[in-house]
């Protein structure tokens, strides 16, 4: 898998917002403690990508890998 940057300021804190509900089953383990099972995920319309360094919105399409030069040291290793 390959990090993604921003296309505005080419930094690398691209983050993906969305609104949804998840709905969980409650099971009880070997241990009889409670575990929540992810049953279904709905999300609605009002998704969006945004770069944590400076605030743009990009679109999924304006997403692209960094090259050699953009990568950041704690990318890069």
């Amino acid at each position: 898998m390959k990090p993604v940057i921003c296309p505005r300021c080419k930094g690398h804190d691209v983050r993906h917002y969305t609104d949804a509900y998840v709905l969980r089953v409650p099971v009880l383990d070997e241990d009889g403690e409670i575990v929540l099972l992810d049953d279904q995920t709905n999300e609605y319309d009002d998704c969006f990508f945004e770069c944590l360094d400076c605030g743009c919105r990009p679109e999924e399409d304006e997403l692209y890998p960094p090259t050699e030069d953009e990568l950041s040291p704690d990318v890069a290793s």
